[in-house]
């Protein structure tokens, strides 16, 4: 059997030019960790240029990671020709935007941007903006925001994540979360 070392993309991360695993090698690597026993649950990435001692310094950051969150989250609604990208949340059973708890010193967007990536593997070409704040029943703020762009990307959705999709106002997944809904009829009720 292959040995196969990983690589969790980290925030800082983010634009520089990374040398990408074909998919066949990806799926041979996952078939190799399944066969092991070794599951990919934690969002890690095949990266055959990895060394063990990183490997597992990335991996107790990530398991650290909740130390630094805040109480508020966010998130990024992403249009492309009038349909919206969703993922549907793992524990929770609901399609809903990338999204996650912003860090103690973070901006709202710098969150919201750093979640995107870390659960989609996307690198978005715009600046999303602000569509609206939401106060959570457990405390904090949501902050949503939404892009529209021309270009439909493939999400390579991580360990919080089971599926994913684009889908138009009319054609919903259920269940879905309030909020997303509410912002999506929103946007074309202002385009209609």
């Amino acid at each position: 059997m292959a040995t196969y070392n990983f690589h969790v993309n980290k925030p800082n991360e983010i634009g520089k030019r990374r040398d990408r695993v074909s998919s066949k090698e990806l799926s041979m690597a996952k078939d190799d960790l399944n066969e092991s026993g070794i599951h990919d649950r934690v969002g890690l990435v095949v990266d055959p240029y990895d060394i063990p001692e990183r490997r597992m310094i990335k991996l107790k950051d990530l398991l650290t990671e909740r130390q630094n969150d805040s109480d508020d989250s966010a998130g990024i609604l992403y249009f492309c020709n009038d349909e919206a990208l969703l993922c549907l949340g793992e524990n929770s059973g609901v399609w809903n935007v990338p999204k996650g708890h912003i860090m103690i010193g973070e901006e709202p967007l710098e969150g919201a941007i750093r979640e995107y990536t870390e659960e989609t593997q996307i690198v978005l070409n715009g600046i999303p903006e602000l569509a609206e704040t939401y106060k959570k029943d457990d405390g904090g703020t949501f902050y949503l925001y939404v892009l529209k762009g021309r270009t439909k990307f493939n999400a390579r959705i991580d360990h919080e994540h089971t599926d994913w999709g684009y889908f138009n106002e009319n054609d919903l997944p259920e269940p879905i979360d309030k909020w997303v809904k509410e912002v999506i009829e929103n946007e074309k009720d202002s385009t209609s």
